[in-house]
């Protein structure tokens, strides 16, 4: 029986190799391991073991920001969820497949234009996919592997999904390359602005996590560029989006 699982996985592995996705923010197909039913199945799996070990409950006014945010985002397709953490930490984080969370203790100290920055920043990484294809480099062909017999039905590989799924939510805290923050930064801003919100909200919100983080250790924040050169990067952003609908303005008035 154990052959037959090891083969078949095997053959299921070779098809997510030759899998290709196509990602609308960078608007090239690329190739993975994990097909987009895949993505959102494991970050639903993910979800489920934090929700055991963290108290996150349903917040209304952070369901309605995030959704409106993702429906203004690159993909409005997939199925979000959108929830707090009852915890003081500064925090917030994102799962392959659109599960979000923000923790109380930064819910409590923004305003609706803020939050609606850092959802967007979060929706930011689900839309470029930053989260599974970290996922992917780490673990690559052994979580296929381990996803493929518990789709199957095999108990000892399920529980080791559920094992695999606290080393994730390890990983994905911790952060995302300079890179990806740098690009989730700039996703953000423009679904702010395109959700109806200033987008200088993602300016003050990033303004606020400098003087939070003063005399403090912000674990994610370890991880992040520099607070000052993230918020020259949206500068350059706001600075283009104003840019253009001044054009656009200018064209109506003709």
């Amino acid at each position: 029986m154990k052959t037959a699982n090891c083969i078949v996985s095997l053959l299921l592995i070779s098809l997510l190799g030759c899998a290709t996705v196509y990602n609308p923010v960078t608007r090239r197909e690329e190739r993975t391991l994990y097909t987009v039913e895949q993505e959102i199945a494991l970050g639903k799996k993910v979800a489920e073991q934090i929700e055991k070990e963290n108290e996150a409950y349903e917040d209304s006014r952070v369901n309605r920001i995030g959704q409106l945010v993702a429906s203004n985002s690159h993909r409005p397709d997939i199925p979000y969820s959108f929830k707090a953490i009852n915890s003081p930490e500064i925090n917030a984080f994102a799962l392959p497949g659109g599960f979000i969370y923000i923790y109380k203790g930064l819910l409590d100290i923004v305003d609706e234009p803020e939050l609606a920055a850092i959802l967007g920043h979060e929706t930011g990484h689900v839309a470029a996919r930053h989260g599974i294809k970290r996922i992917q480099s780490v673990f690559g062909y052994q979580l296929a592997a381990t996803l493929a017999l518990a789709v199957l039905g095999d108990k000892t590989e399920a529980r080791q999904v559920q094992q695999i799924a606290d080393d994730i939510f390890t990983l994905i805290i911790l952060g995302y390359s300079r890179k990806d923050e740098f690009q989730a930064d700039r996703l953000g801003t423009i679904y702010t602005h395109q959700s109806g919100y200033d987008p200088h909200a993602m300016i003050s919100v990033l303004e606020k996590l400098g003087e939070q983080a003063r005399g403090v250790q912000i674990t994610f924040l370890s991880t992040h560029p520099p607070i000052e050169d993230r918020i020259h990067e949206v500068e350059i952003v706001i600075a283009a989006l104003e840019s253009e609908e001044e054009s656009e303005d200018s064209q109506n008035s003709r």
